[in-house]
């Protein structure tokens, strides 16, 4: 049976070899989704984790289908001696997990032997060169896993720094010299606290997951792909920082009450308007490239017609 796998590219059963590694990539993706899950339902910036297993399953299915048949399969005894280290592995960081649900070091070690596992797999199967074309898909998926603790405090510190520093100078430019005292502004005895919700880092968080996602539906490469995520992470901070000041302003100007009352609406604003400015730059990098491409096209084709032009005349001369 195993000999037929390697040589045909189908199992006994007729199912095609390279649809059975797909199952096993996506396989081997399980145990780091299922420990994340606990933090997308109680985390406070990863809710988003939900949609992540279901486009990246998408994702991989539209790129795997423009793989051909494995031109090589591992032996079976190597296949069992890696599976049976990854379900042990597994096992022992589940284990670890359940101690603390919230203790990131298993999950991120979960995600980084699936990392090695599925493109390991991958390049023995097709190639290195096939194996990076899923990168996109990988980054993707490990979006979906919280970061560990010290680097999650870091940067959502840094980002509530970053927020209130450009709102009070944003204030001030606008005739509000307000104080900033640690994570709050305050002007005339009056208070507003910046908390770390307010940060941005949950719009960070989605809108970084958005473009790993865009990176692979566009089919960028990785200088287009670095640029899409360098916006999201600008517009994110950005148009959260248009909102903050905007709550500032309702604070300073019309109390507490209207404050509460437009805290989430100007939320979901925010929201709608970095998706919609995000989506529209993905799409203009895609007919970017397409634009470039049917060039490069057009340039080979006319060539071509020269090169056809060319010889005709040379046989006329003749």
């Amino acid at each position: 049976m195993v000999g037929e796998f390697e040589h045909t590219g189908k199992m006994e059963s007729g199912v095609s070899a390279k649809w059975n590694l797909w199952v096993a990539w996506a396989a081997l993706w399980f145990p780091a989704m299922a420990a994340a899950s606990y933090e997308w339902r109680h985390g406070e910036y990863y809710s988003y984790g939900w949609m992540v297993p279901a486009a990246a399953l998408m994702l991989l299915w539209m790129r795997w289908r423009d793989f051909a048949e494995p031109d090589r399969l591992p032996k079976a005894k190597w296949v069992a001696a890696g599976v049976a280290g990854f379900v042990g592995f597994a096992v022992v960081m589940r284990v670890l997990g359940q101690v603390d649900p919230m203790w990131r070091l298993p999950m991120w070690g979960l995600g980084l032997a699936a990392l090695v596992a599925s493109h390991g797999l991958v390049g023995w199967c097709y190639g290195w060169g096939a194996s990076l074309k899923l990168g996109w898909i990988s980054l993707l998926l490990f979006s979906a896993l919280p970061w560990p603790s010290v680097m999650e405090r870091a940067i959502v510190g840094n980002f509530t720094d970053a927020v209130i520093a450009a709102v009070a100078e944003l204030s001030l430019l606008f005739g509000r010299p307000v104080e900033v005292v640690g994570d709050r502004l305050f002007l005339n005895g009056e208070a507003v606290e910046v908390a770390a919700g307010c940060s941005g880092m949950r719009s960070f968080q989605t809108f970084l997951m958005a473009a790993w996602f865009f990176a692979e539906l566009r089919r960028f490469g990785r200088a287009k792909g670095v640029v899409l995520v360098a916006f999201a992470c600008l517009v994110a901070f950005v148009v959260n920082v248009i909102r903050t000041l905007a709550l500032v302003d309702v604070r300073f100007s019309s109390g507490q009450e209207s404050f509460d009352r437009m805290h989430d609406w100007l939320g979901v604003a925010a929201f709608v308007v970095s998706g919609y400015l995000f989506f529209a730059f993905s799409n203009w990098l895609d007919r970017e490239l397409k634009e470039k491409r049917v060039s490069v096209v057009r340039m080979f084709e006319d060539g071509a017609v020269s090169m056809d032009g060319g010889a005709n005349d040379a046989e006329d001369g003749k």
